[in-house]
């Protein structure tokens, strides 16, 4: 047991698992602001009566008062000033963060099975943008509605279970 413990802690280790995580969770924070900034923007432009005073009454249930006047004094502000270019702003701010994490996610895997990724920069944020909502999960969580081909569902199980096996024997 005591070689399971040594050897788990080395391998994360060297694999700079902690510093991964950090990474991670640090590039997907970063994702969340422009996000909401573009989702709140985008509500500006909706026509849906009463949508604001709902989304206000949400942010009094779930918020402490002072964190829900700050968030209604800037969601008010936003909505009031949403225009195109606050629009596509946060959008490519938000992809940006979004497939920043994906390309840590990348380099993670890379470092885990041992690959040197020699492709530009460009492409490797290419294939972030592609693959940032792309999970096998999915697959998972359909699998029995018939939302996504059986042959697909097969093999993302396959995968799901290639990745567990990996990460308990390497």
């Amino acid at each position: 047991m005591r070689a399971l413990g040594t050897r788990v802690y080395r391998k994360s280790w060297d694999d700079a698992i902690l510093d991964r995580a950090a990474e991670l969770s640090y590039y997907f924070a970063f994702a969340l602001l422009p996000t909401l900034l573009f989702l709140t923007a985008l509500l500006g432009w909706l026509p849906v009566p009463d949508l604001m005073p709902q989304l206000m009454g949400s942010v009094d249930r779930v918020l402490p008062g002072d964190a829900a006047s700050l968030i209604k004094k800037t969601l008010a502000e936003v909505v009031r000033g949403a225009s195109g270019r606050l629009v596509s702003v946060g959008a490519l701010v938000a992809l940006l963060g979004a497939s920043s994490g994906m390309l840590s996610i990348m380099k993670g895997l890379n470092s885990a099975y041992a690959v040197a990724d020699n492709r530009a920069w460009w492409q490797k944020r290419l294939i972030a943008i592609a693959n940032f909502n792309n999970d096998i999960s999915e697959y998972w969580e359909f699998s029995n509605t018939g939302f996504a081909p059986i042959s697909d569902t097969n093999e993302a199980y396959k995968l799901g279970v290639n990745y567990i096996i990996y990460g308990l024997t390497h």
